[in-house]
């Protein structure tokens, strides 16, 4: 099997993934189109190496291409219970990828942008040891652990969110941002985590208990 730095998985959540890709996409990396995510890697440099899913949302000139072109093709059914963006990260797993940045999961259908969101904190992926990122052209979003050290990185100014997705997170401790927070909790539903700021180039964040949605917006919106 052949050894990718990361992988890059396009979903199709109505944004376009081309600057991003521009910016992050190395010859060693391993592209995946989850179904109509390959719509928008259409006259661009960008050929995915899989695409993966029902099938029912790509246009079906550009499938075509895909096949003439060599692009693995993974068929399901359409009546199936996982997204196709689920599918996808499992398929990246398997190719024992540390990494894995997500493009066009936040978009129009609030549905599936909260359900991409919440799928990279569920069990399966989060207590693996692979890291999983959700970005797009000003948003970095990534799911924390308890204890675990994890340091973030940004420009200072940039704000940066901690959101929990449990009914608490206990034992947090940050520095490096502009409201330190010192074994402290958040509660879930509460605000105490939002748009705080770096105030230096990097940032650590731990926690004893619970798990959260951590975002870093790099540019004002």
């Amino acid at each position: 099997m052949t050894k990718f730095k990361k992988a890059i998985i396009v979903a199709n959540n109505q944004q376009s993934p081309i600057s991003d890709l521009e910016t992050i996409f190395e010859s060693n990396d391993l592209l995946i189109a989850a179904d109509g995510g390959a719509n928008y890697l259409a006259n661009s440099q960008f050929t995915p190496d899989i695409l993966i899913g029902d099938l029912d949302s790509i246009d079906k000139k550009i499938l075509a291409s895909l096949i003439s072109k060599g692009t693995e093709i993974l068929s399901y059914p359409t009546q199936k219970d996982k997204t196709d963006l689920d599918l996808a990260i499992q398929h990246a797993i398997s190719y024992k990828v540390k990494n894995i940045i997500i493009l066009s999961a936040l978009g129009k259908r609030w549905d599936h942008t909260i359900a991409n969101i919440m799928l990279i904190g569920s069990k399966q992926y989060a207590l693996t040891d692979v890291e999983i990122n959700i970005i797009d052209d000003q948003q970095q979003i990534h799911v924390m652990n308890a204890k675990k050290n994890y340091t973030i990185e940004g420009t200072p100014g940039n704000t940066v969110s901690l959101i929990p997705i449990t009914k608490s997170v206990k034992g947090i401790t940050t520095s490096g941002l502009e409201y330190k927070l010192t074994n402290d909790t958040i509660f879930f539903g509460t605000t105490l985590g939002i748009s705080n700021s770096f105030i230096s180039h990097s940032a650590s964040i731990t926690f004893d208990k619970g798990q959260l949605i951590c975002i870093v917006i790099r540019k004002t919106i």
